[in-house]
């Protein structure tokens, strides 16, 4: 089983044990002669079809699924991965590439730009090719 299962089932028994505690607490205090309590089975069911009817909503909260299987990447992360392969796959045999390409190629910032080819260069990827300013520019290594 993954981090993921096993961070949901966790989540669902603390919520499960604090709703349970909580709520018999509250019969307590609302009704303190009364013969009949809230059983804690009672209450953690509610709790567990709630989470299934939570569950069962695509792309909200940590319920989150990317095609039938948890993801943990988020929309940005995911984003960020996939404009890097797209950084990776502009560079064609042995040509080189500026930061204004990069920009330009994936509709994203100066500074974007910069940290996606920074990035890369710290993985060692790429090759920067000159210092600083605007002759710079970048090869696959």
């Amino acid at each position: 089983m993954n981090k993921i299962f096993w961070k949901r089932i966790g989540v669902v028994f603390v919520i499960a044990l604090v709703v349970s505690v909580g709520v018999d607490r509250f019969w307590e205090w609302a009704f303190p002669n009364s013969s009949s309590r809230w059983d804690t089975t009672t209450v953690i069911a509610v709790i567990l079809a709630y989470v299934v009817i939570m569950w069962g909503r695509r792309g909200k909260g940590i319920w989150c699924k990317d095609n039938g299987v948890a993801s943990g990447l988020s929309q940005p992360e995911m984003k960020k991965d996939e404009n890097l392969d797209k950084v990776i796959g502009m560079f064609n045999s042995g040509n080189e590439i500026t930061n204004d390409e990069v920009e330009k190629a994936l509709g994203v910032s100066d500074a974007t730009a910069t940290r996606y080819l920074d990035k890369l260069e710290a993985e060692g990827k790429i090759v920067q090719i000159g210092k600083e300013g605007r002759f710079v520019k970048y090869r696959l290594k």
